[in-house]
Protein backbone atom coordinates (compact mmCIF):
# COMPACT_ATOMS: atom_id res chain seq x y z
CA UNK A 1 0.00 0.00 0.00
CA UNK A 2 1.32 3.42 -0.96
CA UNK A 3 1.43 5.96 1.86
CA UNK A 4 0.60 9.58 1.13
CA UNK A 5 1.43 12.47 3.38
CA UNK A 6 1.00 16.17 2.71
CA UNK A 7 2.64 18.70 5.00
CA UNK A 8 4.33 22.07 5.03
CA UNK A 9 8.07 22.60 5.11
CA UNK A 10 7.61 24.45 8.40
CA UNK A 11 6.47 21.17 9.94
CA UNK A 12 9.90 19.73 9.15
CA UNK A 13 11.77 22.61 10.77
CA UNK A 14 12.51 24.64 7.66
CA UNK A 15 12.66 28.35 8.55
CA UNK A 16 10.76 30.97 6.58
CA UNK A 17 12.64 32.27 3.55
CA UNK A 18 13.38 35.45 5.53
CA UNK A 19 12.48 36.75 8.96
CA UNK A 20 9.68 38.86 7.42
CA UNK A 21 8.37 36.13 5.10
CA UNK A 22 5.88 33.61 6.45
CA UNK A 23 5.33 32.04 3.03
CA UNK A 24 6.15 28.37 2.81
CA UNK A 25 5.98 25.56 0.33
CA UNK A 26 3.79 22.49 0.59
CA UNK A 27 5.60 19.20 0.21
CA UNK A 28 4.42 15.69 -0.59
CA UNK A 29 5.97 12.54 0.87
CA UNK A 30 5.43 9.37 -1.13
CA UNK A 31 6.94 7.04 1.46
CA UNK A 32 10.53 7.46 0.32
CA UNK A 33 11.09 11.08 -0.75
CA UNK A 34 9.74 14.60 -0.30
CA UNK A 35 8.98 16.98 -3.16
CA UNK A 36 7.44 20.44 -3.38
CA UNK A 37 3.88 20.39 -4.76
CA UNK A 38 2.84 24.02 -4.10
CA UNK A 39 4.95 27.11 -3.52
CA UNK A 40 4.72 30.43 -1.69
CA UNK A 41 1.61 29.87 0.42
CA UNK A 42 1.04 32.60 3.03
CA UNK A 43 1.58 30.80 6.35
CA UNK A 44 0.09 27.43 5.41
CA UNK A 45 -1.34 25.72 8.43
CA UNK A 46 -4.11 23.12 8.35
CA UNK A 47 -4.09 20.73 5.41
CA UNK A 48 -6.77 18.15 4.62
CA UNK A 49 -8.18 16.15 1.73
CA UNK A 50 -11.68 15.70 0.33
CA UNK A 51 -13.33 12.33 0.97
CA UNK A 52 -12.61 11.22 -2.62
CA UNK A 53 -8.94 12.29 -2.36
CA UNK A 54 -9.17 14.52 -5.45
CA UNK A 55 -9.03 17.90 -3.66
CA UNK A 56 -6.61 19.21 -1.05
CA UNK A 57 -7.53 22.18 1.13
CA UNK A 58 -4.90 24.37 2.78
CA UNK A 59 -5.49 26.99 5.47
CA UNK A 60 -3.51 30.12 4.62
CA UNK A 61 -3.57 31.73 8.06
CA UNK A 62 -2.11 35.15 7.27
CA UNK A 63 -3.63 35.05 3.78
CA UNK A 64 -7.02 34.69 5.52
CA UNK A 65 -8.11 32.15 2.94
CA UNK A 66 -8.73 28.48 2.29
CA UNK A 67 -6.89 27.32 -0.82
CA UNK A 68 -8.17 24.44 -2.91
CA UNK A 69 -5.94 22.29 -5.08
CA UNK A 70 -6.80 19.50 -7.47
CA UNK A 71 -4.82 16.40 -6.52
CA UNK A 72 -3.55 13.70 -8.86
CA UNK A 73 -4.04 10.48 -6.84
CA UNK A 74 -1.31 8.66 -8.80
CA UNK A 75 1.47 11.20 -8.34
CA UNK A 76 0.27 13.36 -5.43
CA UNK A 77 0.85 16.46 -7.57
CA UNK A 78 -1.28 19.52 -6.83
CA UNK A 79 -2.73 22.10 -9.23
CA UNK A 80 -4.12 25.31 -7.78
CA UNK A 81 -7.86 25.54 -8.33
CA UNK A 82 -9.41 28.27 -6.16
CA UNK A 83 -8.91 30.59 -3.20
CA UNK A 84 -11.85 31.09 -0.83
CA UNK A 85 -11.55 34.41 1.04
CA UNK A 86 -12.47 33.63 4.65
CA UNK A 87 -11.76 37.13 6.01
CA UNK A 88 -10.34 35.61 9.19
CA UNK A 89 -7.20 33.83 10.38
CA UNK A 90 -7.97 30.25 9.36
CA UNK A 91 -6.21 27.51 11.30
CA UNK A 92 -6.85 23.77 11.10
CA UNK A 93 -9.27 22.20 8.66
CA UNK A 94 -11.46 19.12 8.85
CA UNK A 95 -13.51 17.72 5.97
CA UNK A 96 -16.82 16.07 6.87
CA UNK A 97 -18.08 13.03 4.98
CA UNK A 98 -20.41 15.29 2.94
CA UNK A 99 -17.42 17.37 1.75
CA UNK A 100 -18.07 20.41 3.97
CA UNK A 101 -14.81 21.94 5.21
CA UNK A 102 -14.88 22.83 8.92
CA UNK A 103 -12.48 25.54 10.04
CA UNK A 104 -11.16 26.64 13.41
CA UNK A 105 -10.30 30.32 13.08
CA UNK A 106 -8.81 33.37 14.79
CA UNK A 107 -10.92 36.46 14.00
CA UNK A 108 -8.52 38.77 15.87
CA UNK A 109 -4.93 37.78 15.21
CA UNK A 110 -3.52 40.43 17.58
CA UNK A 111 -5.65 39.03 20.42
CA UNK A 112 -4.32 35.58 19.50
CA UNK A 113 -0.74 36.84 19.80
CA UNK A 114 -1.53 38.52 23.13
CA UNK A 115 -3.07 35.27 24.43
CA UNK A 116 0.06 33.38 23.38
CA UNK A 117 2.08 35.65 25.69
CA UNK A 118 -0.53 36.10 28.41
CA UNK A 119 -2.75 33.06 29.14
CA UNK A 120 -4.99 35.23 31.34
CA UNK A 121 -6.15 37.22 28.31
CA UNK A 122 -8.85 35.91 26.00
CA UNK A 123 -8.74 35.54 22.25
CA UNK A 124 -11.99 35.16 20.32
CA UNK A 125 -12.89 31.74 18.95
CA UNK A 126 -14.57 31.23 15.61
CA UNK A 127 -15.72 28.24 13.59
CA UNK A 128 -16.67 28.44 9.94
CA UNK A 129 -18.00 25.87 7.52
CA UNK A 130 -17.24 26.08 3.81
CA UNK A 131 -19.37 24.54 1.10
CA UNK A 132 -16.74 24.03 -1.63
CA UNK A 133 -19.33 23.63 -4.40
CA UNK A 134 -20.83 27.09 -3.83
CA UNK A 135 -17.82 28.76 -2.16
CA UNK A 136 -20.09 29.89 0.66
CA UNK A 137 -18.83 30.29 4.21
CA UNK A 138 -21.16 30.05 7.17
CA UNK A 139 -20.22 31.21 10.65
CA UNK A 140 -21.12 28.30 12.91
CA UNK A 141 -19.68 29.60 16.19
CA UNK A 142 -18.25 32.86 17.50
CA UNK A 143 -17.35 33.78 21.06
CA UNK A 144 -15.22 36.32 22.88
CA UNK A 145 -13.02 33.46 24.06
CA UNK A 146 -14.19 33.25 27.67
CA UNK A 147 -15.59 29.74 27.05
CA UNK A 148 -12.71 28.58 24.81
CA UNK A 149 -9.91 30.88 23.81
CA UNK A 150 -7.97 30.64 20.52
CA UNK A 151 -10.03 28.02 18.69
CA UNK A 152 -7.86 26.02 16.34
CA UNK A 153 -9.93 23.13 15.03
CA UNK A 154 -13.55 22.07 14.61
CA UNK A 155 -15.13 18.76 13.74
CA UNK A 156 -18.69 17.53 13.52
CA UNK A 157 -20.19 14.25 14.59
CA UNK A 158 -23.91 14.05 13.94
CA UNK A 159 -25.47 16.99 15.75
CA UNK A 160 -22.32 17.68 17.77
CA UNK A 161 -19.68 20.31 17.04
CA UNK A 162 -16.34 19.76 18.79
CA UNK A 163 -14.01 22.76 19.03
CA UNK A 164 -10.37 22.55 20.07
CA UNK A 165 -7.99 25.29 21.15
CA UNK A 166 -4.35 26.17 20.66
CA UNK A 167 -3.70 26.83 24.34
CA UNK A 168 -6.75 25.87 26.45
CA UNK A 169 -6.62 22.44 28.07
CA UNK A 170 -10.20 21.52 27.22
CA UNK A 171 -12.48 21.23 24.22
CA UNK A 172 -15.88 22.80 23.70
CA UNK A 173 -18.76 20.52 22.84
CA UNK A 174 -21.75 22.22 21.22
CA UNK A 175 -25.05 20.87 19.95
CA UNK A 176 -25.79 21.93 16.37
CA UNK A 177 -29.27 23.06 15.38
Amino acid sequence: MRQTTIATLRAFGAPPKSSCDADSDIVYYDGSAFRVVAENVAYPNGITMSPDGLSVYVASTTGRAVLRYDRDPETGSLSFRKSYDAGTGVDNLEVASDGTVWIGAHPQMLAFLKNARDPESFSPSQVLSLDPSSGTFREEFLSLGDDLSTSSVAAVHGKLLLIGSVFDEHILLCERR
